[in-house]
């Protein structure tokens, strides 16, 4: 496994199967680590190791802290919006495919990037409906 952002060389282009199975795996840790009150606080490529599989795990933990019950939404729905970010990244460098796990992919980005924060869905919903979109 390599950090992700390091594989960006011009012009690399990503299976649609890839990219799914990449955000499922980040998705699932960030899924984990907010319901024990965990928030990663550092999203982004180049805090996440994937192999040629799709298989991926987050790093980097120097940005992330604690939180109680009272900022659980505030802190997951802002950790949501750098997932869209992330993941917006990655559907961008997917093979120009019209099939319909691309366009979920682009309408999860799109739930991720809601302006209202309270819109936007939780870990375990985007987990799920990641891990749904691996299966043929």
């Amino acid at each position: 496994a390599s950090l992700l952002r390091c594989r960006w060389k011009a012009g690399t282009v990503y299976s649609v199967q890839w990219v799914v199975s990449v955000g499922a795996c980040v998705a699932s840790a960030l899924a984990y680590m907010h319901s024990k009150g965990i928030c990663h606080g550092d999203v982004y490529a180049h805090n996440v190791l994937a192999d040629s599989e799709g298989n991926a795990v987050l790093c980097d933990y120097g940005a992330s802290f604690f939180y109680d019950d009272e900022g659980c939404g505030k802190w997951e729905a802002m950790e949501v919006r750098a997932f869209g970010l992330f993941m917006e990244a990655l559907v961008r460098r997917t093979v120009q495919e019209n099939g319909h796990r691309r366009r979920a992919l682009r309408s999860i980005v799109s739930h991720c990037l809601h302006k209202d924060s309270d819109s936007r869905p939780g870990f375990p919903l985007l987990a799920t409906g990641l891990e749904r979109l691996l299966r043929p």
